[in-house]
């Protein structure tokens, strides 16, 4: 799994750019399944959107696909109602 995490820390900077207007509190990685050139990573998240200041919190899993050690994909699968909400400023 070090790999993995090292090419997670590699995300290109447009993921990363996606992260901008929220700031991801906590993130924790809870699981980690690996076949073939796909990673799926299960965790949780707690964040605020900076414009409302409203938090939210999100269970995710992010499909990770990889060449030569590095981040070539990346989809992330997030039930988004109160992070919809938290962006609205509800």
């Amino acid at each position: 799994m070090p790999v993995v995490i090292a090419a997670l820390n590699k995300w290109p900077s447009s993921i990363r750019s996606l992260l901008k207007p929220k700031k991801v509190e906590q993130m924790e990685f809870q699981d980690f399944i690996a076949q073939g050139d796909k990673v799926l990573v299960f965790g949780h998240y707690k964040g605020r959107v900076k414009s409302t200041g409203r938090s939210y919190t999100k269970d995710f899993i992010h499909v990770v696909t990889l060449r030569d050690n590095k981040v070539i994909k990346f989809r992330e699968y997030v039930a988004s109602d109160d992070m919809y909400d938290a962006f609205a400023g509800k």
